[in-house]
């Protein structure tokens, strides 16, 4: 489901059906607002989520984070914030992962850095602090961490 570069405006809906077969959402560059709604998670067999460019807020919900066939997870443009959750580990799958313009903190987990399968990594243009950890992952190719707080 295709849904980008559209006008919605208002929060994501907090029902999605338990047996959903999409493998795409994709919301991207419209005005919805509010938080990440935790029914996403009942979409199990996505593929790719992509809701950058809007104005979600809050933090992101730990139930998201058992979605473990996404293989391209893009949250990036929004006012999301606070450290990122451990449990993202967990999506082993993932090759793209775009947090980026954000208001995330804290350090930044060895987990970012050791995903098998991650190819590019966006964590630039928020605020987090701290050291980088040694690079575990010998899959990264692409790794933009500019304007935080490093």
């Amino acid at each position: 489901m295709d849904l980008g570069f559209n006008q919605f405006s208002g929060q994501i809906p907090n029902v999605f059906p338990q047996s959903n077969n999409f493998e795409k959402l994709d919301l991207s560059h419209n005005s919805i607002e509010g938080e990440l709604p935790s029914t996403l998670s009942n979409l199990q067999h996505l593929i790719l989520l992509d809701l950058s460019m809007n104005k979600l807020s809050g933090q992101i919900p730990l139930s998201i984070l058992n979605l473990q066939y996404l293989v391209f997870l893009d949250l990036s443009h929004n006012r999301l914030e606070g450290p990122l959750p451990n449990k993202i580990r967990s999506l082993s799958n993932l090759t793209q992962l775009y947090f980026n313009d954000n208001l995330f903190n804290e350090t930044i987990s060895v987990w970012c850095l050791s995903l098998p399968s991650l190819l590019k990594l966006d964590l630039s243009y928020n605020q987090f602090t701290g050291h980088i950890n040694v690079m575990v992952s010998q899959s990264i190719e692409f790794l933009y961490l500019c304007n935080n707080k490093l």
